[in-house]
Protein backbone atom coordinates (compact mmCIF):
# COMPACT_ATOMS: atom_id res chain seq x y z
CA UNK A 1 0.00 0.00 0.00
CA UNK A 2 1.17 3.65 -0.64
CA UNK A 3 3.05 5.40 2.39
CA UNK A 4 1.08 8.89 1.65
CA UNK A 5 -2.27 6.84 2.12
CA UNK A 6 -0.75 4.70 5.52
CA UNK A 7 0.31 8.21 6.99
CA UNK A 8 -3.25 10.01 6.35
CA UNK A 9 -5.71 6.91 6.25
CA UNK A 10 -8.48 8.75 8.28
CA UNK A 11 -7.89 12.13 5.62
CA UNK A 12 -8.00 10.29 2.55
CA UNK A 13 -10.78 8.37 3.77
CA UNK A 14 -12.74 11.80 3.78
CA UNK A 15 -11.58 12.98 0.80
CA UNK A 16 -12.47 10.24 -1.44
CA UNK A 17 -16.48 10.61 -0.60
CA UNK A 18 -15.47 14.50 -0.94
CA UNK A 19 -14.79 13.91 -4.28
CA UNK A 20 -17.35 11.55 -5.69
CA UNK A 21 -19.93 13.56 -4.18
CA UNK A 22 -18.47 16.85 -6.06
CA UNK A 23 -17.72 14.45 -9.21
CA UNK A 24 -21.73 13.61 -9.16
CA UNK A 25 -23.00 16.32 -7.85
CA UNK A 26 -21.68 19.38 -7.87
CA UNK A 27 -19.66 19.43 -10.97
CA UNK A 28 -22.34 18.45 -13.61
CA UNK A 29 -25.03 21.13 -12.59
CA UNK A 30 -26.48 20.75 -15.81
CA UNK A 31 -27.58 17.47 -14.25
CA UNK A 32 -25.37 14.74 -16.39
CA UNK A 33 -25.65 12.82 -13.61
CA UNK A 34 -27.98 13.81 -10.82
CA UNK A 35 -30.58 12.97 -13.45
CA UNK A 36 -30.12 9.70 -13.48
CA UNK A 37 -29.61 9.14 -9.90
CA UNK A 38 -32.81 11.28 -8.83
CA UNK A 39 -34.62 8.91 -11.85
CA UNK A 40 -33.45 6.31 -9.47
CA UNK A 41 -34.49 7.39 -6.53
CA UNK A 42 -37.93 8.55 -7.75
CA UNK A 43 -40.92 6.56 -5.85
CA UNK A 44 -38.24 4.95 -3.95
CA UNK A 45 -37.07 7.82 -1.63
CA UNK A 46 -38.39 6.36 2.41
CA UNK A 47 -37.14 3.06 1.39
CA UNK A 48 -33.59 3.48 1.00
CA UNK A 49 -33.67 6.34 3.16
CA UNK A 50 -35.27 4.18 5.47
CA UNK A 51 -32.97 0.99 4.58
CA UNK A 52 -29.87 3.37 5.44
CA UNK A 53 -30.67 4.93 8.66
CA UNK A 54 -31.87 1.31 10.12
CA UNK A 55 -28.35 0.18 8.47
CA UNK A 56 -26.18 3.44 9.70
CA UNK A 57 -28.15 2.97 13.25
CA UNK A 58 -27.02 -0.85 13.78
CA UNK A 59 -23.33 -0.06 12.75
CA UNK A 60 -23.62 2.40 15.29
CA UNK A 61 -24.20 0.13 17.69
CA UNK A 62 -22.13 -2.67 16.39
CA UNK A 63 -19.26 -0.16 16.65
CA UNK A 64 -20.23 0.59 20.47
CA UNK A 65 -20.43 -3.08 21.09
CA UNK A 66 -16.69 -3.19 19.76
CA UNK A 67 -15.36 -0.13 21.28
CA UNK A 68 -16.27 -2.02 25.07
CA UNK A 69 -14.95 -5.26 24.30
CA UNK A 70 -12.05 -3.62 23.02
CA UNK A 71 -11.52 -1.42 26.57
CA UNK A 72 -12.23 -4.53 28.44
CA UNK A 73 -9.15 -6.52 26.62
CA UNK A 74 -7.65 -3.36 26.34
CA UNK A 75 -5.47 -3.99 29.81
CA UNK A 76 -4.49 -7.29 29.05
CA UNK A 77 -1.08 -8.44 28.24
CA UNK A 78 -1.68 -9.99 24.77
CA UNK A 79 -2.37 -6.54 23.85
CA UNK A 80 0.72 -4.65 25.89
CA UNK A 81 2.47 -4.60 22.59
CA UNK A 82 -0.28 -2.34 20.53
CA UNK A 83 -0.71 -0.07 24.04
CA UNK A 84 3.04 0.46 24.11
CA UNK A 85 3.08 1.01 19.97
CA UNK A 86 2.95 4.68 18.71
CA UNK A 87 -0.41 3.15 16.74
CA UNK A 88 -2.44 2.98 20.36
CA UNK A 89 -3.96 6.61 19.67
CA UNK A 90 -4.73 5.83 16.26
CA UNK A 91 -6.67 3.01 17.22
CA UNK A 92 -8.97 4.75 19.54
CA UNK A 93 -8.86 7.90 16.97
CA UNK A 94 -10.61 4.96 14.10
CA UNK A 95 -13.03 4.05 16.70
CA UNK A 96 -13.87 7.90 17.54
CA UNK A 97 -13.77 8.68 13.61
CA UNK A 98 -16.43 5.38 13.09
CA UNK A 99 -18.62 6.66 15.83
CA UNK A 100 -18.82 9.86 14.74
CA UNK A 101 -19.19 9.53 11.10
CA UNK A 102 -21.91 6.70 11.44
CA UNK A 103 -23.84 8.89 14.37
CA UNK A 104 -24.11 11.72 11.27
CA UNK A 105 -24.95 9.01 8.43
CA UNK A 106 -27.81 7.95 10.55
CA UNK A 107 -28.98 11.70 11.73
CA UNK A 108 -29.02 12.84 7.69
CA UNK A 109 -30.63 9.70 6.32
CA UNK A 110 -33.02 10.41 8.87
CA UNK A 111 -33.43 13.89 7.88
CA UNK A 112 -33.60 12.68 4.78
CA UNK A 113 -36.04 10.13 4.92
CA UNK A 114 -38.60 12.48 6.57
CA UNK A 115 -37.49 15.91 4.17
CA UNK A 116 -36.55 14.50 0.61
CA UNK A 117 -39.38 13.17 -0.52
CA UNK A 118 -40.26 12.16 -3.91
CA UNK A 119 -43.25 15.14 -4.26
CA UNK A 120 -40.63 18.03 -2.82
CA UNK A 121 -36.84 15.88 -3.81
CA UNK A 122 -34.33 17.95 -2.61
CA UNK A 123 -30.92 17.51 -4.44
CA UNK A 124 -28.86 18.87 -1.87
CA UNK A 125 -30.01 16.85 0.79
CA UNK A 126 -29.36 13.37 -1.71
CA UNK A 127 -26.07 14.48 -2.13
CA UNK A 128 -25.36 15.18 1.36
CA UNK A 129 -26.99 11.38 2.09
CA UNK A 130 -24.64 9.66 -0.08
CA UNK A 131 -21.43 11.81 1.01
CA UNK A 132 -22.10 10.47 4.39
CA UNK A 133 -23.17 7.39 3.69
CA UNK A 134 -19.08 6.73 1.83
CA UNK A 135 -17.61 7.99 4.75
CA UNK A 136 -19.38 6.24 7.13
CA UNK A 137 -18.94 2.98 4.73
CA UNK A 138 -15.38 3.58 4.59
CA UNK A 139 -14.85 4.47 8.41
CA UNK A 140 -17.19 0.88 9.24
CA UNK A 141 -14.75 -0.75 6.81
CA UNK A 142 -11.15 0.85 8.68
CA UNK A 143 -13.10 -0.65 12.15
CA UNK A 144 -13.54 -4.06 11.21
CA UNK A 145 -9.81 -4.16 9.72
CA UNK A 146 -8.52 -3.10 13.32
CA UNK A 147 -11.03 -5.54 15.08
CA UNK A 148 -9.28 -8.35 12.90
CA UNK A 149 -6.07 -7.11 13.54
CA UNK A 150 -7.10 -7.60 17.80
CA UNK A 151 -9.00 -10.67 17.21
CA UNK A 152 -5.98 -12.07 15.66
CA UNK A 153 -3.48 -10.62 18.36
CA UNK A 154 -5.68 -11.93 21.27
CA UNK A 155 -6.46 -15.26 19.69
CA UNK A 156 -2.90 -15.75 18.70
CA UNK A 157 -1.65 -19.02 20.35
CA UNK A 158 0.98 -18.61 23.19
CA UNK A 159 4.52 -19.48 22.88
CA UNK A 160 5.84 -21.42 25.73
Amino acid sequence: MLAWYKRRFLFWELVLPTAVVFVLFVWPLAGYVIGPIQDTLDGHRAEVYGALASIFGSLLGFTLAAVAIVLSVAQSARLRVVRESRHYDELWAIFRSCMRWLAIATSVTLVALIADTNETPRIWLTGLALFVSLVGVLRIARTVWVLERIIGIVTKPVRR
